[in-house]
């Protein structure tokens, strides 16, 4: 949830910054307060408080899953509405974001906004990419197997015993991906390596002098080039 909306709020910060910070209490803390309390509320109220009978076994994978996984409502529900729905969300809206950035790109004429957007853009994008790498494979083998009419070992196994555990990845480096959109608090010899590399990639005027040029001539040249 937090990443759907972080896509939106920078959506809303590139096109429509006025309008984000004449209501920021409304359309910032407010959704983060939602995002936060909704998966707390629903999760404790599906595992301790749904009628069904948890058993936990420490010995297999995941302690074999709380009891309303087992049940076709809730679960369904969980699958199509808490996972799908977001993430077919975060990304239609990075889609829309992209595709009116590099439409707009050529028709914003200060530069210095358009770097600062280009940070948001970056960042979000990177965030959203890590984020949908393995949630949108889970989703996509879980809504195989639900639909299917044929038990799909295969998937199972991947999905269950894979995937799964690529999700706590994505929470490890997504701090670290993060700072793609941060360069101020990148170490000082990061900023000069890549500085220095940009330097080296612009194309640098060349002069051509003969022998016989003089020192006055050289001179004038100098002075010529520097300005």
């Amino acid at each position: 949830m937090l990443v759907t909306y972080s896509s939106s709020e920078r959506y809303l910060l590139i096109f429509h910054r006025p309008f984000i910070l004449r209501h920021f209490i409304i359309l910032h803390y407010i959704p983060i307060i939602i995002c936060i309390l909704y998966p707390f509320v629903f999760y404790i109220g599906i595992i301790y408080i749904y009628p069904c009978i948890n058993y936990f076994d420490y010995t297999v994978n995941l302690c074999g899953g709380p009891c309303y996984v087992f049940d076709i409502i809730p679960s369904t529900f969980d699958l199509l509405f808490n996972i799908t729905v977001f993430e077919t969300i975060a990304l239609l809206g990075n889609i829309v974001l992209v595709s009116r950035v590099l439409h707009r790109k050529h028709h914003m004429k200060q530069q210095n906004k358009w770097k600062k957007n280009r940070r948001l853009l970056i960042q979000v994008l990177s965030i959203t990419l890590l984020h949908n790498m393995m949630l949108a494979l889970m989703v996509i083998f879980m809504l195989i197997e639900l639909f299917s009419t044929t038990y799909q070992p295969m998937l199972v196994d991947l999905t269950y015993n894979v995937l799964q555990y690529g999700v706590y990845m994505v929470h490890l480096l997504c701090p670290f991906v993060s700072l793609i959109g941060l360069p101020e608090l990148w170490p000082r010899s990061v900023v000069r390596l890549l500085r220095r590399l940009l330097n080296n990639n612009e194309v640098q005027p060349t002069i051509h002098i003969p022998l016989n040029t003089g020192i006055r001539t050289l001179q004038q040249l100098r002075t010529n080039y520097i300005r």
